[in-house]
């Protein structure tokens, strides 16, 4: 539920390559796996 809440405050994460916003950030991590073939440990 805090997820959801979070998602309606207009935080965006912005990827730094193509400048496409997010607002969670496993949303971006995972764009950013499958678009840009970058992985995260």
């Amino acid at each position: 539920m805090l997820r959801h809440v979070k998602s309606h405050k207009h935080i965006q994460l912005t990827c730094g390559n193509c400048k496409q916003d997010f607002t969670r950030r496993s949303n971006l991590l995972d764009h950013i796996q499958s678009k840009h073939g970058m992985y995260f440990i």
